[in-house]
């Protein structure tokens, strides 16, 4: 296999059958889609994994194993799901040509699924139709598409556990394995492999894992009802599609429609409404437990970290807000609005879509400087929703060892890497993947806000890098402010006949733009520099936002030519009506002049103050 494929810069296009070299070799040949004849001549690049281990990559795969040798196929995602096409004719390879291998159940002491251990129900008639008749035995007959989809259930759920791989002991068909599904089904949903819309060969593992999940909690029985049989009921959405049935003590029918549960959760990316589906069908028979994942896929609740990696993540967060605030002035564009919103996610993942063609030519082009902030900012986004905080782990096997996720105020606090959602973003190029987490996750508080209060809010943990009461203002920051009066006197004075332009109004940016650009041809204004000419440029543009909107200079102590970019330069502040704290820091407009030439930054920072 490539190594593209195994360290994820690429994914799985090619697959070929040569003859076996060896005994452990079964022939195939697995390639990218990012790989070039000088890249696959070169052995080094080529790894050699047992196929489990590639299903768990590209679950796609599993009903190619016993393709004969000389196959050569492509892996291709038209937008309407994953199909396997045959390279020399183009055509699709229909899905009765694959063969689910039969994957040995792992060592667990939960086996397959077996109809004993499910209660049998006191009537076998279907949701809304008639029971139907019994034969001369006195059994009733069962319908071939219910025949054929239960001998699938077996398979179907075996092919989970070999997609899950080395998670695969944690798939014990309890509701608490739920969580470890909700965690594959996501991953995979990432990558294209199932969707609201699909019916394929992926997404049936996991509507037969989900189904017999709630047959163990609530009993009942499989039920299929064909289009065949139901001619009449084609926009019954039952119809055409394997679902579960049980009666509860009153007799009357309760119904679970395991797709829907797998959709609701591709869209909502938690565990959480997924069990609650199986709860609401297992009702008035178990209190089903609250899934709790495997700390490789959570972390642990208490984390593996050192004292050293707890200072470095303290750090982390304290440079949280300066980091922000660098993104947005610094690093985005500057039609991109920022604000914390969902419009501003859009734009976000339009922006990462439209600078990188693919996941590698972002790894290539390693801009630490965008990843942090865009971490940070997306990470920050759903907080500001859903509550909750980061978190940071470096036990190796979780997931995400290592690199800070945010977990929500919510009782299933699965982790969200932002880190990883940029991979994602750029893998599944569908300009959704972050606000789908967002309308989730609103939804979600929609909810709660329903059961619990109309005021209730999402707890929002406390980071110490944030502001959240204006700062106090200290000796330096007073002097700057008695300062800043004579600065802007100094500048009208300098700019001479256009000094009467510089009435500290909205439109003399355009005049205070073309006096910069001057200053800067002529050498006496730098964006690194400093001096008297400097503050008053930074005074004047400050004042001019203090007057679009109510706020106050502020000035922390330090070294003006540090790490951080509010430590040492005066800037200014004001909370919004959301209570987040935002700032603009003049001195960078000098930086965006000097690099745009035009009076645009300018009126960005002081509406976006204004806002």
């Amino acid at each position: 296999m490539s190594k593209n494929v195994v360290s994820g810069a690429g994914r799985v296009r090619w697959m070929v059958r040569e003859n076996s070299q060896a005994p452990a070799d079964n022939g195939w040949r697995i390639f990218s889609h990012v790989d070039t004849s000088d890249y696959l001549a070169d052995a080094s690049n080529l790894q050699i994994l047992p196929f489990n281990d590639i299903c768990a990559i590209e679950p796609a795969l599993i009903g190619i194993y016993d393709f004969p040798v000389g196959s050569d196929l492509q892996l291709v995602d038209e937008g309407a799901g994953i199909k396997i096409v045959d390279t020399a004719s183009g055509r699709e390879i229909p899905p009765e040509s694959f063969y689910v291998p039969d994957v040995p159940a792992p060592t667990t002491s939960f086996g397959v699924p077996r109809d004993a251990e499910r209660e049998p129900e006191r009537a076998n008639s279907h949701a809304g139709q008639a029971a139907p008749p019994r034969d001369a035995t006195g059994a009733r007959p069962t319908p071939q598409a219910l025949v054929e989809w239960e001998e699938r259930v077996p398979e179907l759920i075996a092919a989970l556990w070999a997609r899950a791989g080395k998670h695969a002991d944690l798939l014990d068909l309890s509701v608490g394995s739920l969580a470890t599904v909700a965690h594959l089904a996501v991953e995979d949903a990432d990558r294209g492999y199932i969707r609201p819309v699909d019916h394929g060969t992926a997404k049936a593992a996991y509507v037969a894992y989900v189904g017999e999940v709630a047959l163990r909690a609530g009993g009942g029985d499989w039920v299929f009802m064909s289009v065949e049989d139901r001619p009449l009921d084609q926009g019954n959405s039952l119809v055409g599609r394997p679902f579960i049935e049980r009666r509860d003590e009153t007799g009357a029918a309760r119904v679970m429609l395991p797709e829907r549960a797998v959709d609701a959760l591709v869209v909502s990316r938690s565990a959480d409404e997924l069990v609650e589906i199986v709860r609401r069908y297992a009702s008035e028979r178990v209190d089903a437990p609250t899934p709790v994942a495997d700390p490789r896929l959570t972390g642990a609740d208490k984390a593996h970290v050192t004292p050293e990696q707890a200072e470095q993540f303290q750090d982390w967060l304290e440079a949280m807000h300066p980091r922000l605030a660098r993104f947005e002035d610094f690093i985005t564009p500057r039609e991109w609005t920022g604000g914390y919103t969902r419009e501003s996610l859009a734009g976000l993942e339009q922006y990462v879509l439209d600078m990188w063609p693919d996941h590698q030519s972002f790894v290539d082009a390693a801009d630490l400087d965008f990843t942090d902030g865009a971490v940070r900012y997306i990470g920050e986004t759903f907080l500001r929703v859903a509550g909750g905080g980061w978190s940071v782990d470096h036990n190796p096997t979780f997931i995400y060892s290592g690199r800070p996720v945010v977990r929500f105020d919510r009782e299933n606090r699965t982790p969200v890497s932002p880190f990883h959602l940029l991979s994602t973003v750029l893998n599944r190029r569908s300009g959704n993947v972050l606000t789908s987490i967002w309308d989730g996750q609103s939804r979600q508080v929609a909810e709660r806000r329903a059961t619990e209060a109309p005021g209730w809010r999402p707890r929002r943990d406390p980071v110490p890098g944030l502001v959240t009461e204006a700062p106090p203002i200290s000796p330096e920051a007073a002097a700057w402010i008695a300062r800043v009066p004579g600065l802007v006197r100094d500048l009208q004075s300098w700019a001479g006949d256009r000094g009467p332009m510089l009435d500290l109004s909205r439109a003399s940016l355009s005049t205070l733009a073309a006096l910069a650009v001057d200053d800067i041809d002529a050498g006496l204004l730098h964006w690194q520099g400093s001096g008297p000419l400097k503050d008053a440029y930074v005074a004047y543009l400050g004042e001019v936002a203090l007057r679009a909107s109510e706020g106050t200079w502020v000035l922390h102590p330090g070294d003006a030519h540090g790490n951080n970019p509010y430590v040492g330069r005066p800037f200014v502040g004001r909370f919004t009506e959301a209570g987040d704290y935002f700032t603009i820091l003049p001195a960078s407009a000098i930086y965006q002049i000097e690099t745009q030439r035009s009076p645009g930054p300018l009126f960005d920072m002081v509406d976006a103050f204004a806002r």
